[in-house]
């Protein structure tokens, strides 16, 4: 077994605890956690790491976004999408059975992932 197998969990398990308890918005934010706790990692670790835990990028308001994890159980309630949506997206447009949604900078992926939680049988 390889050392960073070993320290999996360990490292994921502190990853979690910063997240947590700390404002995190960037994987170098991350990966400087990680350093002053004396655990060494690479942005390519981090970033497994985040698809790992499924962290999701939530919106802080002015723009700015945090990691966090996405809550337990399921489809997320509507009024939280709602304000989730209000804070990321800035537009929308379709054709079809299409639709493109514009968003801030860097929060793309956070509003997909909020879909995805969604669980609704009509978007894919």
């Amino acid at each position: 077994m390889k050392k960073d197998e070993r320290m999996k969990p360990l490292r994921q398990e502190k990853i979690r605890e910063i997240v947590e308890t700390h404002v995190v918005e960037t994987q170098e934010d991350l990966a400087e956690h990680l350093r002053r706790a004396h655990i060494e990692v690479t942005q390519a670790t981090v970033s497994r790491d985040i698809k790992e835990l499924r962290l999701v990028k939530a919106p802080m308001g002015g723009g700015r976004s945090r990691y966090a994890f996405p809550e337990a159980g399921g489809g997320r309630p509507q009024s939280r999408l709602e304000g989730f949506f209000t804070d990321a997206v800035t537009g929308a447009d379709s054709s079809g059975n299409l639709v493109v949604l514009r968003t801030l900078p860097g929060m793309a992926n956070a509003v997909a992932s909020e879909l995805d939680t969604a669980e609704w049988p009509e978007v894919i």
